[in-house]
C-alpha cells in the first residue's frame, strides 16, 4: 500500500511539472478547455506537497519511486528507444540542436525555379503584426523570389494530418488578412496552411528546400522559466536556417499607421562583427522605400571613461559604416554610459524605429540574465527590429544592385595578388585554441612584431560573436580592430587533418582557413577580401583544387587561375559589371 501511495505521488507531482513544461515550451498544439488557477504557483505547489510527502513516508517509499523511475528508464533506453516513432517534448526541445541543422541540409531543387526569399510564418493565431512583418519580408526579398506567409499548425502526434486538411475558419481569417494587405501595399506573396506534429521542424525545412534568405517574424519577450525550458523563438536565434529578422512592435497604444512607412526616424545600433553589414543593408532599405522620408542615425556606446582614441576609433568605424548605405545619415550619436541599456532606453524614446544586430549570448547566461539584445529589445519604448546573419554559408541575400550599397571601386583589386602568406599545415592542430595559437605566433614572427597575444584575443573575441566556419570546410577567422596594422593583411592556412571548429555541433571540421586581419580604418578592404572569397568558395571545384596545389607557388597560381576565370565578362549573366557590384558588396557579412 505504501509502495503504491508513493507511485501516486509520484505522478502528481510530474503531472504538476509537465503542465508548466508544456505551457511554457510553446506546444501549439496545446489547447486546454481549463487552465489551473494561480498558475504558476498552484502546479509547483503540487510539486513541492508531492516531494514532501515522499520524503515523509520514509526510505521504502522513496525507495520504490526511484526503482520505478529506473526500471522505466532503463526499459526506454535499452528496448523502447529503438522501436518509437515520435518524439516526446523533452526530445525536441533538448536532444535535437546538434542534429537538426544537418538533418534538413538539402539543397534546392532542381526543379524548383523560384527561390524563397523571405518566409513569415504564422504560428497558431498569432497574425496581429502581419502589417509590418509582410512589408519587412519585402525589404530583403528581391526580384524574381517569392514571399512566402505560412500558417504553421502543429498537432499532437496522434491526429492524422489529412483530417485536419480543410481549412478552418481561423485560416480563412489569416488568409483575409494577407489578401488585404496585398491589396493595401501592392507586395504579392504566396499564402499557404501548413499542417505538421513538428512546427520548428516544419519551418527549417521549408527554409532549407526553398533555399529561403531570410525569416521574417514577430519576437517574443523571454519566459520566467526559460531557466528549465528552453524558449523556442531563442532557439532560432541560436540555431537558424537562414537570415533571421525579429520584429517587435512599439509599447503602449497600437499605432494609427500600420505598415513601415511610419518609421520616420531610425535608429541604428551597428557594432562591429557579423551582423553590421546587414544592420546597415536593412535600415537603409527602410529607408529607402520611405521615399527619403526616413531619418538614419547611427547609435554607438562607449565607456564613460573611454580614452580620445577609442571615440575617435568610433568615428571612423562610423564613417565607413555611412559609405554602405546609399541614404542620408544624420550625425552619429556616440553615448558615453556605464549602464547600456538604460542610455539606450532614454535615446530611444525619440525615435519611431531601433535596428540592431541579433548575435548569440551564452545561452547559460541568456537564461539566467538575459543578453544585452534582449533586455534592450524589452526595454526600449520604439519598435525593434533584430537583424541575424547566418554563419553557415557565404551570404547570398542583399545583392540587388539595383537596392544594394556598395563600396569604393577598386578595379585592380585581387586576392591572389594581395596574398600575404601561405602556410601549409603537416603537424596535426587538434582544436581551434592551438589553431589561433599558431596563427598568432606564426604571424608576429612574419611581421617581426610582438603581436601574438593581440593576434589571438582577437580572434577569439571575433568567433565569440559568431563562429566564422562555413560549410565544406572553410573558416575565415578575421579581425578588423587590430590599430597597430597599416593595412589589411591576408594569409591562408591549409590543414592535412581537420580542426573541429566548433565542438561538434552543426559545423563540419575545417581544413582551409583564410585569416584575415586589419585596422578599423581598413574595414572597406576587409570586407572586399571578405567577398572576394566567399564568392570564390562558391564556384564548382575551386576548394578541391586549392587543397590539391600541393605547395605555396601552386596555391597562388591556381588563385590567380581561378580569379581571371571570375572576372572574364561571361563569368557572370550581367557581364563586368556584375563582378563589380559583387565584390563590392560584401557578401560575406555573415563574416564580418
Amino acid at each position: 500500500a505504501k509502495l503504491a501511495s508513493a507511485f501516486q505521488l509520484l505522478v502528481f507531482g510530474l503531472v504538476n511539472l509537465t503542465v508548466i513544461f508544456i505551457r511554457e515550451s510553446g506546444a501549439r498544439w496545446y489547447k486546454p478547455g481549463f487552465t489551473v488557477p494561480g498558475y504558476p504557483v498552484t502546479p509547483l505547489l503540487g510539486f513541492a506537497g508531492s516531494a514532501s510527502l515522499l520524503a515523509f513516508m520514509g526510505p521504502l517509499a522513496l525507495g520504490g519511486a526511484v526503482g520505478i523511475v529506473s526500471f522505466g528508464l532503463l526499459w526506454y533506453l535499452l528496448y523502447a528507444r529503438k522501436r518509437v516513432t515520435r518524439q516526446g517534448a523533452l526530445t525536441r526541445l533538448y536532444g535535437e540542436r546538434a542534429r537538426v541543422s544537418s538533418r534538413f541540409a538539402r539543397p534546392l531543387g532542381a526543379g524548383q525555379l523560384t527561390r524563397t526569399g523571405a518566409l513569415v510564418p504564422v504560428f497558431q493565431d498569432e497574425d496581429g503584426q502581419l502589417d509590418a512583418l509582410i512589408p519587412l519580408a519585402n525589404l530583403v526579398t528581391d526580384e524574381g523570389e517569392r514571399l512566402e506567409v505560412l500558417r504553421i499548425e502543429e498537432l499532437p502526434d496522434q491526429a492524422y494530418l489529412a483530417d485536419f486538411d480543410q481549412d478552418d475558419e481561423r485560416t480563412a481569417t489569416i488568409r483575409g488578412h494577407v489578401d488585404r494587405i496585398e491589396e493595401e501595399t501592392g507586395l504579392s506573396c504566396v499564402f499557404e496552411d501548413v499542417l505538421t506534429h513538428n512546427a520548428k521542424h516544419a519551418l527549417y525545412e521549408r527554409a532549407i528546400h526553398g533555399g529561403a534568405d531570410w525569416i521574417v517574424m514577430p519576437w517574443h519577450p523571454r519566459s520566467p522559466w526559460r531557466v528549465f525550458v528552453p524558449d523556442p523563438v531563442a532557439w532560432f536565434i541560436h540555431h537558424p536556417p537562414c537570415n533571421l529578422l525579429l520584429f517587435r512592435e512599439a509599447r503602449g497604444e497600437a499605432p494609427a499607421q500600420l505598415g513601415i512607412r511610419r518609421f520616420r526616424r531610425v535608429l541604428v545600433l551597428a557594432e562591429p562583427g557579423p551582423h553590421d553589414v546587414q544592420v546597415m543593408h536593412v535600415a537603409d532599405r527602410l529607408a529607402e522605400v520611405s521615399d527619403g522620408a526616413a531619418e538614419l542615425t547611427l547609435v554607438h556606446l562607449v565607456p564613460a571613461d573611454a580614452t580620445p582614441e577609442a571615440e575617435a576609433g568610433t568615428r571612423d568605424y562610423h564613417e565607413h559604416l555611412r559609405k554602405l548605405s546609399r541614404s542620408e545619415i544624420g550625425e552619429p550619436k556616440i553615448l558615453r554610459t556605464n549602464d547600456d541599456v538604460a542610455a539606450l532606453e532614454e535615446l530611444a524614446r525619440g525615435f519611431d524605429l531601433l535596428v540592431l544586430g541579433a548575435p548569440p549570448a551564452s545561452e547559460v547566461r541568456g537564461a539566467l540574465r538575459g543578453s544585452f539584445e534582449d533586455l534592450v529589445t524589452e526595454r526600449v519604448p520604439c519598435a525593434v527590429l533584430r537583424v541575424k546573419a547566418i554563419n553557415t554559408r557565404p551570404h547570398a541575400a542583399l545583392t540587388n544592385p539595383a537596392r544594394t550599397a556598395s563600396l569604393p571601386d577598386q578595379p585592380d583589386f585581387s586576392l591572389s595578388k594581395g596574398l600575404d602568406h601561405v602556410e601549409l599545415v603537416k603537424e596535426p592542430l587538434r582544436t581551434k585554441a592551438s589553431l589561433f595559437s599558431a596563427m598568432g605566433r606564426s604571424f608576429s614572427e612574419r611581421l617581426g612584431r610582438p603581436l601574438e597575444r593581440s593576434v589571438e584575443a582577437a580572434l577569439w573575441e571575433r568567433e565569440r560573436k559568431q563562429v566564422t566556419a562555413l560549410t565544406h570546410g572553410v573558416a575565415i577567422p578575421h579581425h578588423t580592430g587590430l590599430n597597430e596594422l597599416e593595412r589589411v593583411h591576408v594569409e591562408l592556412w591549409l590543414m592535412d587533418r581537420p580542426v573541429d571548429f566548433k565542438g561538434g555541433h552543426d559545423v563540419e571540421s575545417v581544413d582551409v582557413c583564410f585569416l584575415v586581419l586589419g585596422p578599423t580604418r581598413a574595414r572597406e578592404q576587409h570586407l572586399r577580401v571578405l567577398a572576394r572569397i566567399a564568392r570564390l568558395a562558391l564556384q564548382p571545384g575551386f576548394l578541391e583544387g586549392l587543397r590539391a596545389a600541393g605547395d605555396p607557388t601552386g596555391v597562388r597560381a591556381y588563385l590567380e587561375t581561378c580569379e581571371n576565370a571570375l572576372d572574364e565578362p561571361d563569368a557572370t549573366a550581367e557581364g563586368p559589371e556584375a563582378e563589380a557590384e559583387t565584390d563590392e558588396d560584401p557578401a560575406a557579412a555573415d563574416a564580418s
